[in-house]
């Protein structure tokens, strides 16, 4: 009878023990997993804010759906076979969850066969995991986006991605910038390929933290260029019907044309208007152009009172052609010394 007992004491164990063992462990696995629970039961995220700044959703582990049963297997366990049962379960779990997440981890280094990816890089619908062939379509609203230490609202977008590139809208409404366009960004060469082409009702450059004098412009612009920051910039880019402003002078262009290139290995930047054309051609560094500018007004012309700035060397020729009125040079022009506008 003794025996009997025990066979049946020792089945129930391994029962629930497997039930314990089996939902722990499936538990860790899914739990990468983040859901909506307001959205699976059919209702609108709550999103509950607090002191203006965390917003709470009730979004949760995968793991948690079936954590209950780890829960109430734990309470059965100790109700039978005390807390001895109880710590014996779960120190062999915590064993097999390393064990599991350590043979996961040496199999994610493996090197998938050719065949296999080939097989696994499209679902039914012809889109991809794969970044060379990915293929998805985001519409959204971005409710903020921070970048340069400002924070962006209300970004909407609706874009396809596909093979490295970005195809679609971007609509901006943003108190100190309103911008409506279509852009393409291409990323499957060596530099990323911008093309843009939209309405910029609004901007205030100070404002948005892109540079420190207030400068505020609005026009339909339109660029063209390959590079993944300002030293890089070879292309074109257009701003037509412009209106650049400070906070006392303003000024209209039909257009502005800003144009990079190379030609054997110089470089040559032109900016023109109906107001002005300038170009400068050389081995340069866009970034420090502003400095290099200063330290030359500062060294031939002592007058305007404008600082020193230390650069590192730039060999450069440059032009500058005023083709009517100074009001172009007011807008940049504070208590008789005149301003950078990329200070």
């Amino acid at each position: 009878m003794n025996e009997i007992q025990h066979s049946r004491k020792t089945n129930l164990f391994i029962i629930l023990g497997s039930i314990f063992l089996t939902n722990a462990i499936l538990a860790e696995i899914i739990g990468v997993k983040i859901f909506s629970a307001e959205k699976t039961l059919g209702f609108e995220p709550v999103n509950w804010t607090f002191f203006g700044e965390y917003v709470l959703d009730f979004n949760l582990t995968a793991g948690a759906v079936i954590w209950p049963i780890v829960f109430i297997t734990t309470d059965i366990i100790n109700e039978y076979f005390g807390k001895k049962g109880v710590r014996k379960i779960s120190f062999i779990t915590a064993g097999l969850i390393t064990y599991v997440f350590l043979i996961i981890s040496l199999v994610t280094v493996l090197v998938p066969a050719d065949f296999w990816l080939d097989v696994n890089s499209q679902m039914p619908d012809g889109s991809s995991f794969n970044i060379d062939k990915l293929k998805t379509q985001f519409d959204g609203i971005v409710h903020s986006l921070e970048y340069n230490g400002y924070t962006y609202r209300n970004l909407i977008a609706n874009r396809t991605i596909q093979r490295k590139a970005f195809n679609g809208e971007l609509e901006i409404e943003d108190e100190n910038i309103g911008f409506t366009s279509n852009v393409e960004v291409d990323f499957s060469k060596k530099e990323p390929l911008f093309n843009i082409v939209g309405d910029l009702s609004k901007a205030d450059l100070h404002s948005l933290k892109l540079i420190k004098d207030s400068i505020k412009i609005a026009g339909l612009l339109d660029v063209n260029f390959t590079g993944s920051n300002i030293d890089q910039f070879i292309g074109t880019a257009k701003l037509l019907n412009a209106n650049i402003q400070n906070a006392s002078n303003s000024i209209q262009f039909d257009s502005l044309n800003l144009s990079s290139y190379y030609s054997d290995s110089i470089k040559t930047l032109h900016v023109g208007s109906n107001e002005f054309n300038a170009t400068i051609n050389g081995q340069f560094n866009i970034k420090e152009l502003p400095s290099s500018f200063q330290a030359f007004l500062h060294n031939y012309y002592p007058a305007l009172g404008i600082p020193n700035k230390p650069t590192s060397a730039n060999t450069f020729n440059s032009s500058f052609n005023l083709r009517r009125s100074p009001g172009l040079l007011l807008v940049f022009w504070r208590g008789a010394r005149l301003v950078l506008l990329l200070k």
